[in-house]
C-alpha cells in the first residue's frame, strides 16, 4: 500500500517521561533547598558580622570614656606653655581648655582598624540648674521654648507643686489630689527633682517641651526643647566659659547681643574657638573683655573651678555605632556616677 507501519509507543517510553519529570522536580527542590541553606547563611554571617562590629563600637565607646576620665584626671597639672617632652600639642591643648572649665566638643579619635570614637566633654555647669531657676528664669526659658506666653504660671505653678515639701495647692498648680496625677497613678515628688527627664512627669510638661516637637500648646507651632539647656546641679549660676548662646541668652538681663558678644569674646586673644586661650580667669577678666558690668549678670555666672563633667561618646566600629554617656565627677579620680548606654 505504501504506507508506514504504525508503531505502537512502548511502555518504557511512559516511565522514562515520568522520570524525567521526577527527576526535574527534585533538581528544582535541591536548588531551593541549597538557595535557602546559602540565604540563611549569608544572614548568620551579616549577624555575626554586625554583632562583632557592635562589640567593638562598645569597646571604643568605653575607650571614649576612659580617655575623658584621663583628661579630667590631668586638667590640674597642665603647665601653662606647651612642653614637647611631657605630650603632644593637641592633647596639651586639650588640657589647657579644660583647664579653663572649656568644652571638647565631637573630638574625633581614631582607634585604627577602622575603629574610633567622637567625643565631647562639657562642664555640667554650662547648663541651668531647673532646681534653682526663679521665676524671671522660667519665663525666659519658656519664651525661648516657643511656649505661649498664657501657659507660663501655669507651668510654673505645677513645677513649684511637685518640687516643695507640701501638698498645698498654688493657684494654677497641682498637687497629688489633682485628676492629671490620680489619673496616672503617681504622686508629686514633693522634693527637688533628680532628673531632667523628670519634668516629663510634671503637669503640663510634655515631652516635646523637653526635647523639641509639635506644641501641645497651639496649633501649627514648634517647640525648641529645654532639656539640653538644664541640668539637676552646680549653685544655679552658668560655667560661662562652655555655655551655649540658648543657655547665655536663656539668663534674664541678658539680651542676645550680649551673648554673642560673650560667645565672641570666649575665643581668647587669637579669635579662634577651641584653642588653649578660650574663656575667661574670672569676672575682671570677663568683664574687660566683654563690657558687661551688670552686676546681677555677673552673679549668675560662674568662673569657679568645675566639679562635674557631662560626657557623651559615640563609639564606631566599620559604620556601627555604640553611644554612651555618663557624668563624671572630675576632682580627684573621676568617677561615673550617671551612666546610659546604647546603640539608638
Amino acid at each position: 500500500t505504501g504506507r508506514r507501519p504504525l508503531i505502537a509507543p512502548s511502555v518504557h517510553d511512559g516511565r522514562r517521561g515520568s522520570a524525567l519529570i521526577v527527576a526535574l522536580w527534585t533538581l528544582l527542590l535541591l536548588a531551593l533547598l541549597l538557595g535557602s541553606l546559602a540565604f540563611d547563611m549569608r544572614v548568620e554571617a551579616a549577624v555575626a558580622s554586625f554583632r562583632r562590629k557592635r562589640v567593638r563600637a562598645e569597646l571604643a565607646a568605653r575607650s571614649g570614656i576612659a580617655y575623658a576620665q584621663w583628661l579630667l584626671s590631668q586638667r590640674e597639672n597642665v603647665p601653662a606653655e606647651w612642653v614637647p617632652e611631657q605630650m603632644d600639642e593637641e592633647t596639651w591643648r586639650r588640657l589647657r581648655r579644660l583647664s579653663r572649665n572649656g568644652a571638647l566638643r565631637d573630638l574625633a579619635v581614631s582607634l585604627g582598624g577602622g575603629d574610633g570614637f567622637r567625643l565631647t566633654l562639657e562642664p555640667e555647669g554650662a547648663r541651668r540648674n531647673v532646681n534653682a531657676l526663679g521665676e524671671d528664669d522660667w519665663y525666659e526659658i519658656l519664651y525661648r521654648a516657643g511656649v505661649p506666653e498664657d501657659r507660663w504660671d501655669e507651668l510654673i505653678a505645677c513645677f513649684q507643686d511637685w518640687t516643695d515639701a507640701d501638698e498645698d495647692h498654688r493657684l494654677l498648680g497641682a498637687e497629688s489630689d489633682d485628676p492629671f496625677y490620680v489619673e496616672r497613678g503617681y504622686s508629686v515628688r514633693n522634693a527637688p527633682v533628680e532628673t531632667v527627664s523628670e519634668l516629663a512627669l510634671i503637669k503640663g510638661f510634655s515631652r516635646e517641651l523637653l526635647y523639641g516637637g509639635p506644641s501641645p500648646y497651639a496649633d501649627g507651632e514648634e517647640l525648641r526643647g529645654i532639656a539640653d539647656w538644664l541640668t539637676v546641679r552646680g549653685d544655679g549660676r552658668v560655667q560661662v566659659n562652655a555655655a551655649s548662646r540658648d543657655v547665655l541668652i536663656g539668663i534674664p538681663e541678658l539680651a542676645d547681643a550680649d551673648a554673642d558678644d560673650i560667645i565672641e569674646a570666649a575665643k581668647g586673644f587669637d579669635g579662634k574657638p577651641d584653642t588653649e586661650d578660650d574663656g575667661f580667669a574670672d569676672a575682671a577678666e570677663f568683664s574687660a573683655a566683654t563690657g558687661i558690668v551688670n552686676p546681677v549678670v555677673l552673679q549668675r555666672l560662674s568662673f569657679d573651678r568645675e566639679r562635674f563633667f557631662r560626657v557623651a561618646v559615640v563609639g564606631i566600629a566599620d559604620g556601627v555605632e555604640y553611644r554612651v554617656r555618663a557624668v563624671l565627677r572630675a576632682a580627684g579620680n573621676p568617677a561615673a556616677f550617671e551612666w546610659m548606654e546604647g546603640a539608638w
